[in-house]
């Protein structure tokens, strides 16, 4: 009897099909439960050794890129699509193609989107990535390459392989980590804007007869090799550890930076950076916000301090409250409650006592007599002793406290009074960039697109910086420092100078003693100067990169310590010296006026004795 026929015979003719239906879809599902089960083991096995890659390689956050030609079938790399979508993440590509060599004049597109998961994209051509990107290529052979581009020059480098058994087995012979890979520029030549900066970037003598005409940028003079200074230093270090050559341009109009609103366009430098004419800018560029917008900053090089400085006119000051200002007028107000306190406690003391009063020794402390022991003991005045014979414990240990307070205030005063005489302090026309609105200096500074120019040019017309740009500045104020610097040591009128410390000392040095320079007040933010790019720039990582090591090894310190000695130079008037005449001046003052005190005191006690005796002869 056959199957069909013993299922017809015991069961009926709708159950027997149903069974055989189940059994069959049954084992479809254990089938593929099967297949499952081994793709993922060997899912796991290729995420793992990808995750091990990417570790040796440096690279991290990649897209995928399909290579999806007429010779690829999709289904080929359907492992590979299961395996990166969970061993990668989302910023770079994986490139996945069956070309060894990348085709000519093809760039990667932009990927600036943000995704959760890694994004498919699927291209029928191998491109060259930026410098700073990690787009890595993946052949149909298990080959892991990458191709970029350094400007015009193409790269590409075999990172390694993945074999057939999902080992991955890099390429021993090129350099791991991604930045020191990638940072070696191969020899290409950099063009650099280059600008005199005092102190930070200045030009050879004569260098005028040596610039070289160029048509390479328009307007620009072809400086290399021409320029020295701490910038210069940084330059050629950077040269150096990244392997590239550089040539270096002036503009002929001096320009920095300049923004024209009404043609929304920026001017200078920062043009060039724009246009493509250059690669950076190498000199000491201040850090701007509204220059940020523009273009990118490497991290600080230098720092420098910005002020106004005056001629120091050496005339003392003739302060009248000058035996006051050892303390402030809070202090002394304290002082003056503390007076009083203590005084009012040590008279109840020595009159609430029962034992106050001895017999040999009577009581005579009243509470003017306080007072004025109070006063006296702040001034290391000593009226009376502790151990006087009519006060009982109580009322010494009272006047010792007093007289232990005191003599802690006078210590303080007399130490603060004597730093006040022996010091000169100079009578100066403002203090401030608001007080110099109110007197009849006027400002010179550097040109006017330098950045010390655009903090007067670029200022609210309302803020201080704008009114002083509006009343005490013209066009002949943006000279330059070293122009503004002579005019202020050699004529007589009333001007200042604002710019950086270092600068304005060094270029007082040729016509006068630096110390005929007095800074009168400095910014409270400090200027940070570095290189600039332009934004998305493939090579500012690198530089940056490079910052944290130059900084590690002490190269930084090196090369700052001879720019900021000139910011570091002391001058005479700043030491110690005698009494000066204004300030004995105010000692006679001080001393008229005690004895006039006095005189009024004379003359009160005479009238009120007078007036005792004429009550006791009534």
């Amino acid at each position: 009897m056959t199957c069909r026929q013993t299922c017809s015979h015991h069961l009926s003719p709708i159950i027997c099909p149903l069974i055989f239906l189940v059994a069959f879809w049954l084992t479809m599902v254990l089938y593929l439960c099967f297949l499952i089960f081994v793709n993922t083991a060997f899912s796991f096995n290729w995420q793992n050794n990808i995750h091990e890659a990417s570790n040796i390689l440096g690279v991290r956050n990649k897209f995928i890129i399909i290579d999806d030609d007429d010779g690829l079938h999709q289904n080929e790399w359907f492992k590979w699509l299961l395996i990166m979508k969970n061993a990668f993440k989302n910023s770079e590509v994986i490139n996945i193609n069956t070309h060894q060599k990348p085709l000519a004049n093809q760039t990667c597109p932009e990927f600036n989107q943000k995704f959760a998961h890694p994004r498919i994209y699927f291209s029928n051509k191998l491109c060259y990535s930026k410098l700073s990107e990690s787009i890595l290529n993946i052949n149909d052979k298990g080959e892991v390459w990458e191709h970029f581009l350094i400007k015009g020059l193409k790269v590409s480098n075999r990172l390694g392989t993945f074999k057939t058994n999902g080992i991955f087995i890099i390429n021993q012979d090129i350099e791991h980590d991604f930045f020191r890979r990638r940072g070696n520029f191969l020899g290409t030549e950099l063009k650099v804007m280059a600008e005199k900066s005092s102190l930070k970037m200045e030009f050879i003598p004569d260098w005028k007869l040596i610039a070289k005409q160029t048509n390479e940028i328009a307007d620009t003079l072809d400086v290399t090799g021409l320029m020295t200074g701490p910038m210069q230093v940084y330059l050629d270090l950077f040269a150096t550890k990244l392997n590239f050559t550089y040539r270096q341009f002036k503009r002929k109009d001096g320009k920095w930076a300049a923004f024209d609103p009404s043609k929304n366009q920026w001017f200078g430098m920062v043009e060039n950076l724009q246009n493509g004419d250059a690669d950076f800018i190498a000199t000491a560029f201040s850090y701007d916000v509204q220059r940020s917008t523009a273009i990118d900053y490497m991290f600080p090089l230098l720092q420098q301090e910005l002020g106004f400085a005056i001629r120091n006119t050496k005339s003392e000051q003739l302060e009248w409250l000058t035996y006051t200002k050892s303390f402030n007028k809070e202090v002394w107000i304290l002082i003056f409650i503390c007076v009083m306190v203590i005084s009012i406690s040590t008279y109840l003391i020595t009159k609430i006592s029962v034992w106050t009063q001895v017999n040999e020794y009577p009581n005579e402390f009243s509470y003017s007599y306080i007072l004025l022991i109070s006063f006296g003991s702040l001034f290391g005045i000593t009226m009376e002793d502790s151990h006087v014979g009519s006060l009982t414990k109580a009322g010494k240990t009272s006047l010792f406290i007093m007289f232990l307070t005191g003599s802690i205030l006078f210590y303080s005063y007399q130490a603060a009074l004597v730093s006040h005489l022996s010091v000169p302090r100079t009578q100066l026309p403002f203090n401030t960039p608001k007080e110099l609105l109110n007197t009849p200096y006027r400002v010179l500074t550097t040109g006017k697109t330098a950045f010390e120019g655009q903090l007067f040019v670029q200022a609210e017309k309302s803020s201080t910086f704008g009114q002083i740009y509006q009343n005490k500045m013209n066009e002949e104020s943006f000279v330059g420092i070293r122009e503004a610097v002579k005019k202020l040591l050699t004529e007589p009128s009333y001007q200042t100078v604002f710019g950086a410390r270092q600068s304005i000392i060094r270029h007082a040095g040729p016509f006068q003693d630096p110390c005929e320079i007095k800074f009168v007040w400095f910014s409270p933010t400090l200027d940070y100067m570095a290189f600039a790019f332009p934004q998305k720039s493939p090579f500012l990582p690198f530089f940056n990169e490079l910052y944290s090591q130059i900084r590690a090894s002490g190269h930084m310190y090196q090369i700052s310590r001879s720019f900021n000695q000139y910011g570091k130079m002391k001058c005479y008037n700043d030491s110690l010296s005698g009494i000066s005449i204004q300030k004995f001046i105010s000692l006679l003052i001080f001393l008229v006026v005690g004895m006039f005190i006095s005189f009024i005191c004379l003359v009160v006690e005479k009238i009120a004795y007078r007036i005792d005796n004429f009550m006791h002869s009534i």
